[in-house]
């Protein structure tokens, strides 16, 4: 990708691959880290607990 919603993010002629990504299983996620703090299950609400702290 070198492009961003049709902005160009790279100089002209800039090739990029992206293999893989990981896909975790929602069963073995205990928690999400993110920069406003450690969100634990329920995600709902502690992600927008989180969200509201920026």
């Amino acid at each position: 990708m070198t492009r961003i919603n049709q902005k160009q993010i790279s100089p002209e002629g800039v090739e990029a691959a992206h293999p893989a990504f990981d896909i975790t299983p929602n069963h073995l996620v205990t928690a999400i880290i993110t920069e406003n703090g450690i969100a634990r299950a329920p995600f709902t609400e502690t992600l927008k607990a989180l969200a509201s702290k920026k």
